[in-house]
């Protein structure tokens, strides 16, 4: 099984999907902070 994220945005007033990643595939997010998430990070046990 491999880890996945699907990241929502609220730029109209209304929740759309602004990315979709799976497993090593990073996904940078500027808003509401800076923050780059990685799938497969999330269930390694290793801190970032």
């Amino acid at each position: 099984m491999r880890a996945m994220s699907t990241q929502v945005g609220i730029p109209t007033g209304r929740y759309l999907e602004v990315a979709s990643v799976r497993g090593d595939e990073p996904y940078r997010a500027e808003r509401p902070f800076p923050v780059t998430v990685v799938p497969a990070r999330l269930l390694d046990g290793t801190r970032p």
